[in-house]
């Protein structure tokens, strides 16, 4: 083992004069990542950019995730639970279920035939039109059915949080009824702090309209989907930056989290060119961004008019990136991959306090109105 107390230390002002000699000349400046006039980042960090340490840390004990699969359900049940089946057989251990009406107990047996629930992932995504209790009354009746119960399952709802019934988060605790869609924010890197400030902002709301009795239980209720791009760096700073916000938020009510909340990051459709293998490329990137962020969920996009032998290969190629993070390269068997890294932590830092900023900005801006 290295004693590296026998190395001489070597001061930030030190390494900033080697690196002007090996710019020969050229200003340091220039290196510098200008996000936006308000968000200029430097390429050096050390020690004394962070000298108490960063907070934005994951508190997760592992660093598995579910490999989110959409499946849109029509009229045609056995279709769908057709292609649930093959999702399944692939590979995937989540599944993104869209459906344009409420499911009945008879409509769930066939949607779910031979699929082991508890196995896998379930995140059910309703029109804002459909009521959220009613599903899960649907499923839940449907649950007990098969001598089963919704503890053993890992699910959420994204719909209409009007729709929720206020006694179902404590009758279902382990169900994630309250989803901040983060997706409807994006819009591109140089909105980064806008995105992640009005993601708060819409949880704030949302803790609000529900009520925070139980804050413990509100907690373990919520899902925050961020979109995820081929910014690298910058996706695995917003992503650890959001988790931290959200433990703010909830100390600022009072409650200190010891975990973190349900991160679901997911590609959007605009970050696709008409170049099919430069996608592969661009989501394989956000894919390892999200991974080495820790999100618990991560979705490759596919579009909902997909279809064909071209979707199967698409989808097909989606399941082989992640078995390639984790049965190749192992990224679930580490704890928080960016921890450690100056740069990182600085810029999880940096983003998340101009974020906060925001969000008290839209406080003020709600209270005066």
């Amino acid at each position: 083992m290295v004693d590296f107390s026998t190395f001489a230390k070597v001061s930030k002002d030190q390494w900033l004069e080697k690196i002007k000699l090996d710019l020969k000349g050229k200003a340091i400046d220039t290196l510098n990542w200008d996000i936006t006039d308000s968000l200029i980042i430097s390429p050096f960090k050390d020690s004394s950019d962070l000298p108490n340490g960063s907070e934005a840390r994951s508190i997760k004990k592992d660093n598995a995730w579910a490999a989110m699969e959409p499946i849109w359900v029509s009229d045609d049940l056995s279709a769908a639970n057709g292609q649930l089946l093959l999702a399944l057989q692939g590979g995937s251990n989540g599944i993104r279920i869209h459906t344009s009406k409420i499911l009945n107990v008879q409509s769930l047996n066939k949607l779910f035939n031979e699929v082991y629930l508890e196995m896998i992932t379930v995140d059910w995504v309703l029109p804002m039109s459909l009521s959220i209790s009613d599903q899960m009354a649907h499923l839940s009746e449907y649950l007990d059915s098969q001598g089963k119960s919704s503890r053993e399952i890992k699910l959420s709802f994204d719909g209409n949080l009007k729709s929720l019934q206020s006694t179902d988060i404590g009758r279902y605790p382990t169900v994630k009824f309250i989803t901040i869609d983060g997706l409807v924010y994006y819009n591109g890197i140089e909105e980064i702090e806008r995105e992640l400030g009005s993601i708060i902002y819409e949880l704030c709301q949302s803790i609000e309209q529900v009520g925070a009795s139980d804050l413990a239980g509100l907690f373990n209720s919520i899902q925050i989907k961020l979109a995820i791009d081929d910014c690298y760096l910058l996706n695995i700073a917003a992503a650890r930056a959001i988790k931290h916000l959200v433990r703010l938020l909830f100390e600022g009510y009072g409650y200190t989290p010891e975990q973190d909340v349900h991160l679901s990051c997911i590609t959007p459709k605009s970050i696709l060119t008409d170049d099919i293998n430069y996608n592969r490329i661009k989501q394989s990137t956000a894919a390892l961004s999200a991974v080495a962020s820790s999100a618990d969920t991560i979705q490759i996009y596919h579009s909902e008019g997909e279809d064909g032998e071209s979707s199967k290969f698409s989808r097909k190629i989606a399941r082989n990136t992640f078995h390639l993070l984790s049965m190749e390269s192992y990224m679930d068997r580490v704890v928080d991959p960016a921890a450690g890294s100056y740069y990182i932590e600085s810029l999880t830092d940096i983003i998340g306090e101009k974020a906060w900023t925001y969000f008290q900005q839209m406080c003020t801006k709600y209270n005066q109105a």
